[in-house]
């Protein structure tokens, strides 16, 4: 497992220097926004080597399963053509539910926790997305993940995964994480970070 471990830890590093010799500044956002979850996935990658190394397998799980998701992303913003839209869409999304939902609770208090200021300001804010609600352009884990040529790992790896690592769960409490999961983890990961770097050379030739 040791060996795994400083495998991984090795692809990260290296990852970590092409990444630095990229030069984005006049990328097309999609391609730049690709490039940081790409180092999302690097640091994620790291962590989950530095976890492993400490013995904290579930927690190394939990990292794993985040990775995943910027793994589907990283692939998606790259092959299809609509995919930024919908990602930008999703954010703004969960920007409007927080503040509809932030507002239903403190109505039901007057907004006596708020400031004027701060009470003016959020009840714009309501005002605003009742005057432009923003419409669901459809964006998931899943449609990112069959947007590109990764798609079977999502039903293969991460909705297993997802079983045990998502949330705080009756399986999470219960069930034993085994040597020999973990060792698919590593070998996934490796694989994963060996797959991503492939992308990146690419889409971008040119770097060392």
């Amino acid at each position: 497992m040791n060996n795994k471990i400083s495998e991984l830890k090795k692809l990260a590093e290296d990852a970590d220097k092409t990444l630095r010799s990229i030069q984005r500044s006049e990328l097309e956002e999609k391609k730049n926004l690709s490039l940081s979850f790409w180092q999302l996935f690097i640091q994620n990658n790291k962590s989950i080597a530095l976890l492993l190394e400490g013995h904290f397998h579930n927690e190394a799980f939990l990292v794993y399963r985040l990775s995943m998701e910027h793994f589907f992303n990283i692939f998606a913003l790259i092959r299809s053509d609509d995919f930024l839209d919908k990602i930008k869409n999703s954010s703004d999304l969960a920007i409007q539910k927080a503040i509809n939902e932030l507002n239903k609770g403190l109505k039901a208090h007057e907004y006596k926790p708020l400031t004027p200021e701060n009470r003016d300001n959020l009840l714009n804010a309501v005002k605003h997305y009742e005057n432009f609600p923003i419409a669901n352009l459809g964006h998931k884990i899943y449609n990112a993940a069959k947007a590109s040529e990764v798609g079977d790992f999502y039903d293969s790896v991460y909705r297993i995964v997802s079983l045990s690592y998502a949330h705080s769960t009756y399986l999470s409490a219960t069930r034993r994480c085994e040597e020999y999961e973990v060792l698919q983890l590593l070998k996934n990961a490796i694989d994963f970070m060996k797959i991503t770097m492939a992308l990146v050379a690419e889409e971008f030739p040119d770097v060392s």
